[in-house]
């Protein structure tokens, strides 16, 4: 295997809409550019319902793959690279149906990690991750010191990372509006093997 490429699942792999979904049901679209929940300025009863829909097997196992996703994977494969995903899932309820969604679109995903909230640095180091496209800030601010090349995944689900900006941004860390945006990153390392 050439190099380990390390892909987030929701809104880096597949569309996960449940947040956007239930703040355009309450008229509150928009009203936040926060990564995280509890920092959204927004009515505790919605927050709740947001959490009750993270919690909805019917829900969270019914993701389409992101615009360019199944290209991406099918890419790292057909390059000789491994594709491994590790994810957040605090509900440990979700895990079969993010594993049964993962099974159904990416089939070539093998190795797949779920963190509780907790870094996902150790996962990195441990699998020798060389490269992880993810969509949270929080991650890319926890990971980028370590020896993975960090790519933050700006997409049209993901608007809240738009103003960042490559030339901003430590040399391990670049941004792509969607993973086949980072075909050129895989290249580049491959040449450098």
């Amino acid at each position: 295997m050439k190099l380990r490429v390390g892909l987030d699942y929701d809104d880096t792999l597949v569309t996960n809409t449940v947040i956007d979904d239930v703040l355009m049901k309450h008229g509150l679209y928009g009203v936040t550019r926060h990564y995280s929940i509890e920092l959204m300025d927004i009515p505790q009863h919605v927050r709740d319902e947001i959490y009750r829909n993270f919690k909805d097997p019917k829900i969270m196992g019914n993701f389409l793959p992101a615009p360019g996703a199944v290209e991406f994977v099918k890419f790292i494969v057909e390059n000789d690279c491994e594709p491994v995903m590790c994810t957040n899932r605090v509900m440990h309820t979700m895990f079969n149906v993010t594993v049964e969604n993962i099974n159904l679109h990416f089939p070539d995903i093998k190795l797949m990690h779920f963190t509780s909230g907790e870094s996902k640095l150790p996962f990195l180091i441990q699998n020798n991750v060389d490269i992880m496209f993810d969509d949270s800030l929080h991650v890319i601010e926890d990971c980028y010191k370590g020896p993975s090349k960090m790519v933050i995944v700006s997409n049209e689900f993901t608007k809240h990372n738009h103003d960042y900006v490559s030339s901003k941004l430590p040399d391990n860390v670049s941004t792509v509006r969607r993973l086949t945006c980072g075909i050129p990153l895989i290249k580049e390392m491959l040449e450098n093997i």
